[in-house]
């Protein structure tokens, strides 16, 4: 991984994450200064110390990631499975993997996006697949809230709201706008 300063545009520094690693996303938490990688060729999640750019951790993950987002409110990462048919959970506090959301009737399958609603503090999930004419977009909210189709029980403070098919078979982003929540 690379550092930019982005006032002269020169590299500072690059960052080795890991043999074999791969980061393809990135998500900065501001409660720990710390940047969060995706990474879709290994099984972990690099996590940078953005005040001395270097690796504090990589976290042992059941699979490897395509995107990767922070949930602010609970100082939460969350990174989808590629495979798993679910969502990677990891406390950024203490940096440690949490655990892994997954339902295969009731997630987006091969999951391959996220995003944060920052005003509900909702994930938003979404796959994509070549040979589909749909994709899947997942909700995933607070489980004492209305509407939790599913929870599992490893990680409480989360559950599927809802799933959404999505004609054109293939979602490589999402975004919300924090002014509408669309």
């Amino acid at each position: 991984m690379a550092v930019i300063n982005t006032s002269t545009d020169a590299v500072i520094t690059t960052i080795p994450v890991g043999t074999g690693s791969q980061p393809v996303a990135l998500a900065y938490d501001a409660a720990n200064n710390m940047v969060y990688a995706a990474n879709s060729n290994a099984s972990t999640i690099p996590v940078i110390n953005a005040a001395t750019n270097t690796v504090a951790a990589n976290i042992t993950t059941p699979d490897t990631t395509n995107d990767i987002a922070v949930v602010p409110s609970s100082n939460t990462i969350v990174a989808p499975s590629d495979d798993d048919d679910g969502m990677i959970f990891v406390n950024g506090t203490t940096n440690q993997y949490a655990g892994l959301l997954q339902n295969h009737s009731a997630f987006p399958d091969n999951a391959q996006t996220v995003a944060i609603d920052p005003n509900t503090n909702q994930v938003i999930s979404a796959n994509w697949y070549h040979t589909r004419t749909a994709a899947e977009l997942g909700i995933l909210g607070n489980p004492n809230s209305v509407g939790c189709l599913w929870t599992q029980m490893n990680v409480s403070n989360i559950c599927v709201k809802k799933t959404i098919d999505i004609t054109g078979g293939q979602i490589d982003g999402l975004t919300v706008d924090p002014n509408t929540g669309m």
